[in-house]
């Protein structure tokens, strides 16, 4: 029997698709019938593979599209959290949170593509009762996803949010501190006492106040001073009627130079470098991927071989 090249397979799948029996083709080449047969079947076996194949790769191709979407989206909501979070002295402020938040909401305005899946999270027409929580959880995952993408943005997210909250904890700790030091100077406690001293120091510390351009190491005292002014140029303290100081701002600078002095400020100014340079880090890296638009490497969410 004569071998069957690749030419004379794809001649039996022409003939037989236009009516001819395996039996009338084998003879037509001399071929044994069951031969012809194999071979057809084999070929359209192929024609279907490499159809369905080319199907995935049209589905995968679309779905990569739209992943890759979702992880710079992502991003971008980790970057605004990240600015909007420059100075995190707020008592009651958390990392976590802020990400949930804007991480959600820009996952959440890619709304074509969770249309496709028949979510209508967010707009006028969707069904009452659409579960928020679903919303979080999905982001929770992209966000997950993008750190196995960029496992180097992964590690300085998670540096600044310990830095976040080591520095809301220092306020905190702060607070409480100038207040009882307040109180022991002047035999009361005000309840915001502490906290205005804290936050004098603190806005030096994070160079918000006209005292930030003084050197680190200028004299307490000196410090001092430039930082209770900075507090009456701007309100914050209040001269006593007659222009002489009252009981409360001699009292609030001498303990503002004391805890200068016990250097009560310099592990907060280490932190406040650490959260400074993280958050530098995550907008410089943030900014490629936006421009890149194809994060890096795969996860847990992208199509597998």
């Amino acid at each position: 029997m004569a071998k069957i090249t690749d030419e004379m397979a794809a001649q039996f799948v022409r003939l037989n698709s236009l009516g001819r029996s395996y039996r009338a083709i084998g003879k037509m080449f001399g071929v044994d019938p069951r031969t012809v047969k194999s071979k057809v079947q084999g070929a359209r076996g192929v024609v279907e593979r490499d159809h369905w194949e080319s199907v995935t790769r049209q589905v995968d191709a679309k779905y990569l599209e739209d992943h890759y979407r979702l992880i710079v989206r992502v991003a971008v909501g980790v970057l605004r959290a990240v600015r909007g979070s420059r100075l995190p002295t707020e008592p009651h402020q958390n990392a976590r949170v802020l990400l949930d938040y804007h991480v959600g909401t820009e996952v959440m305005e890619a709304r074509d593509v969770w249309e496709q899946v028949g979510i209508r999270y967010g707009l006028d027409d969707a069904p009452i009762g659409e579960d928020e929580d679903l919303a979080t959880s999905m982001a929770r995952k992209l966000f997950s996803a993008l750190g196995q993408h960029q496992p180097e943005l992964e590690r300085t997210i998670d540096t600044w949010q310990k830095c976040h909250a080591q520095l809301v904890n220092m306020r905190r700790g702060l607070i409480k501190e100038t207040g009882e030091l307040l109180g022991r100077k002047m035999g009361r406690t005000e309840p915001n006492d502490g906290i205005a001293v804290a936050d004098l120091a603190l806005n030096w510390v994070f160079g918000k106040s006209q005292a930030a351009s003084a050197e680190a190491s200028a004299k307490p005292e000196m410090l001092a001073e430039l930082l209770m002014e900075d507090a009456m140029a701007i309100g914050n303290v209040h001269q006593s009627e007659d222009g002489s100081e009252s009981q409360s701002i001699t009292a609030q600078r001498a303990i503002l130079e004391q805890i200068i002095r016990m250097g009560k400020l310099e592990p907060v100014a280490t932190t406040y470098g650490q959260f400074a340079t993280a958050a530098a880090q995550i907008e410089s890296r943030v900014t490629e991927l936006i421009l890149r638009r194809q994060p890096k490497g795969k996860c847990f969410l992208c199509p597998q071989p």
